[in-house]
């Protein structure tokens, strides 16, 4: 029988470093705020940079081929006494593996390797995701062109210049600002075929001068610019130019100058046409002035300066502060110190940092959050308006899940995988009670008022018309006036009336001669019958023109006030029957009238008491009672102040007619106003909210019903 320590395995072998690249350089790179030293990897073959910090840089003073994790850690400590864990060796063999910066995989074959980058490898979904989001595509390439150029246009790189184009900048301010109203009207002028052409005209200069000044500010501090393309963002085209070369510098200086390069050429380009468009005379070549302008001051100043993109203004912020992969970082720190205020875990940072740089990333970090939910939500609403509605929807829901829920996904897990340390952390209780309290809100059924778009105005309201075209012969009132029923507004006279009167009174002359001799006549007697019906045909159509006529004079319907005449209501003119002459409104008591929305019908019951919150905040609220709801849904929507289409907060859209036709089911609602306050209300319309106690809703029932109904509005059910 063999012993026992015959039968253990023997130790596994320890695993050997691959070789680095021969063609890799190690380049300094510039200083931080920080104080720390970095280092930068240039990799030739794929023009990449990669920025690493003093352990890194110390493992590959140390890096030997062949050797293993524990002969570079001890390595380390001998030149440098600096400790190094055999395990970050390992890490870091793996970074560089998976960077492509080696020539062959470590011991263990390629297995191991192949494992990590599938690991890391995103999956095909979330390719086509990205790729439909934003894309690439090189248009040629700068280099040879840039340094032929670059003498010509490095005096434009000089203080003096910038200081010309300030001077000129200021001047331009001043002289539109004398000439605002006008310059602000040169908005409308986009809006015609021509403007729109000059405005992706300006947009294309704009844009592509802006991409020239990247490209020559990095040629000037001797770096390669290897290619300028066109990058799709959401289908949206933008140009770009490459200037990663830039990392190679090791002064912040240098860097900074070439991320705001094309922020100054937007800014020198929007002075000169700023300072153009006073001199200009109207005509397409001031629209293209005014819209070099605004392409320059908007691109520059609301796109470009942005920190949370990474386009210029991230860059030029992690240059101007010599923070590296700011953006990671930030949203790193705001991880943990997010986790630090909700559970107290006492863990460490992610990486030490002053309390001053630990602050500022951290509010960055959480700035970037709340960017980007507003901007992926802007996204997917964009996407939906694009698309027909199922591949909007689909791609509303693939947007909002991938790049809004799939990140809050993944700190939800985080927080499960380290449960055992929360549960232990009193401020996780703390954290889970208001929670708790927080959610109990939202379910709670406390909220019992229902708001209902609504206006007031006066109880009757009578529009006149004229019942036929006709012609003014005098004018007994004028606005403002008060009027009793049956009282004259206007005289109008139809000479067509007239007429018709006078041929159908002789008709039916000649008809009554005819049936006066049918007993001599022969043909008339065998046509009596006849004759007696034409008769009264006659008589009964001499009727309808009298009452016409009669009818020709507008007289008010109601007591009240004239609250609109039609324009140049003078003797002589002629007006139609479409058109309202004249506006009688009630002087005596006014009514609210709105439209409630179908989900809260169920809530409202019939002389609820309610109060009417006008709009206008000088006008008092009012008590009123709820004393009417249709039966059914209205189709049009004859209170069109209510209309969204014209203002107002009720979803609608304009039928063939030109009228509102509201989105979704609305239930018109009258109410009565309590006491005399409603005088102060009847001499003009006033819009408002009417606030009814109706039966208690949580607001997780509203947010869920209100979800069910845009779903099935959207889906076409």
């Amino acid at each position: 029988m063999m012993p026992a320590a015959a039968t253990a395995p023997p130790p596994a072998a320890a695993k050997t470093l691959p070789a680095l690249r021969a063609d890799l350089r190690l380049l300094q790179a510039a200083g931080s705020i920080l104080g720390e030293r970095r280092w930068t990897i240039y990799d030739p073959l794929n023009h990449r940079f990669v920025s690493i910090g003093r352990t890194a840089y110390l493992l590959l003073q140390t890096w030997r081929a062949g050797g293993t994790a524990d002969d570079i850690s001890d390595e380390v400590w001998t030149r440098f006494a600096e400790t190094v864990e055999a395990s970050d060796v390992e890490r870091f063999a793996e970074f560089l593996q998976l960077s492509g910066l080696t020539i062959e995989a470590a011991g263990g074959g390629w297995r191991p390797l192949f494992n990590l980058a599938e690991k890391q490898r995103a999956s095909w979904g979330s390719r086509l995701l990205h790729n439909y989001l934003m894309f690439r595509i090189p248009l040629f390439r700068p280099e040879r062109f840039l340094n032929s150029t670059i003498e010509l246009v490095r005096p434009l790189g000089s203080a003096k210049t910038a200081l010309l184009f300030s001077a000129i900048g200021l001047a331009g301010f001043y002289l539109v600002s004398r000439e605002w109203e006008s310059f602000c009207g040169s908005f409308a002028d986009a809006f015609s075929v021509q403007g729109a052409a000059l405005v992706a005209i300006s947009l294309v200069i704009v844009k592509l001068l802006h991409e020239l000044g990247h490209a020559y500010t990095a040629t000037h501090f001797g770096c390669r610019v290897p290619v300028i393309g066109v990058a799709f963002i959401l289908g949206v085209p933008m140009l770009y130019s490459d200037v990663t070369d830039s990392w190679r510098l090791t002064s912040r200086r240098s860097r900074f100058l070439i991320d705001s390069a094309g922020i100054m050429v937007d800014l020198a380009v929007a002075s000169l046409a700023t300072f153009a468009w006073a001199f200009l005379p109207p005509g397409p070549w001031r629209t293209l002035a005014f819209s070099l302008a605004s392409a320059g001051w908007i691109l520059s100043l609301a796109f470009n300066l942005n920190p949370f993109m990474k386009f210029d203004g991230y860059h030029i912020a992690a240059d101007a502060f010599g923070l590296d992969n700011m953006q990671s970082r930030a949203m790193a720190i705001a991880r943990w110190r997010l986790r630090e205020i909700l559970f107290g875990l006492g863990l460490p940072a992610p990486e030490p940092l002053p309390q001053t740089v630990r602050r500022l990333l951290t509010g960055y970090g959480w700035g970037v959050w709340i960017y980007r939910l507003i901007m992926f939500t802007g996204i997917a609403l964009a996407i939906y308006a694009y698309f027909f509605k199922l591949a909007g929807i689909i791609l509303f829901c693939v947007e909002i899940g991938y790049f809004i829920l799939k990140p809050m996904w993944g700190e939800m897990r985080a927080w499960y995988a380290m449960r055992k340390q929360l549960s232990a952390s009193p401020r996780s209780a703390v954290t889970a009670s208001v929670f708790a309290v927080f959610m109990l809100a939202l379910a709670a059924p406390w909220s019992s008022r229902v708001a209902i778009p609504a206006v007031i105005e006066a109880e009757h309201i009578a529009p006149l018309y004229p019942p036929v075209p006709s012609r003014i012969e005098a004018v007994h009132t004028a606005r403002g006036r008060r009027v009793k029923a049956g009282e004259i507004l206007l005289t109008l006279t139809a000479p067509g009336l007239s007429d018709a009167l006078r041929q159908t009174e002789i008709k039916a002359d000649i008809v009554q001669l005819r049936r006066a001799r049918r007993t001599s006549d022969a043909a008339d007697r065998e046509s009596a019958v006849i004759l007696d019906q034409e008769f009264q045909s006659l008589m009964q159509q001499r009727e309808g023109l009298l009452q016409q006529i009669h009818e020709l004079d507008l007289k008010a319907p109601i007591d009240g006030e004239v609250v609109e005449m039609a324009d140049a209501l003078v003797p002589g003119r002629w007006i139609n029957q479409k058109e309202t002459t004249l506006v009688v409104r009630s002087a005596t008591r006014a009514q609210v009238r709105g439209y409630l929305d179908a989900t809260d019908a169920w809530r409202v019951r019939q002389g609820a008491s309610s109060r009417f919150v006008p709009d206008d905040i000088h006008l008092p609220s009012l008590d009123v009672t709820l004393n009417s709801i249709a039966p059914s849904g209205t189709a049009v929507l004859d209170q069109i102040e209510l209309a969204q289409a014209f203002g107002g907060r009720v979803a609608s859209t304009l039928n063939g007619q030109g009228q509102p036709v509201p989105a979704a089911s609305q239930y018109a609602v009258r109410a009565a106003i309590s006491g005399n306050a409603s005088a102060l209300f009847l001499r003009k319309t006033v819009t408002g909210v009417l606030i009814v106690e109706g039966k208690p809703e949580s607001i997780l029932a509203r947010l869920w019903r209100q979800t069910l109904k845009v779903l099935v509005r959207e889906s076409g059910v």
